[in-house]
């Protein structure tokens, strides 16, 4: 999103106005900071509630998180750890 930067009272003093999307719930997260929390605001909300990701701890909406059930565990996974490579076997 733009930031617009604005003087006020003199040279010494310069304030950013950031103007957010709009946001509906369901929907993807956006890139960048005021943006995600913008968005997250939304999300919560309408009633989604985050979950903790199995594999890297961190914290999504539902939205973010993969279908797909890893042997069966029911476990949690986000869409970025459905979509590492799986490790190979040390054996």
């Amino acid at each position: 999103m733009p930031t617009i930067r604005v003087k006020f009272g003199g040279d010494k003093h310069v304030s950013h106005i950031t103007f957010v999307g709009e946001y509906k719930a369901g929907v993807q997260p956006p890139t960048g900071y005021m943006d995600w929390h913008e968005w997250a605001k939304v999300q919560h909300k309408a009633g989604l509630r985050q979950t903790q990701c199995s594999e890297c701890g961190l914290w999504k909406f539902p939205q973010e998180l993969s279908d797909a059930d890893f042997a069966g565990t029911n476990k949690a996974v986000c869409n970025k750890c459905a979509a590492k490579p799986e490790k190979p076997d040390a054996s």
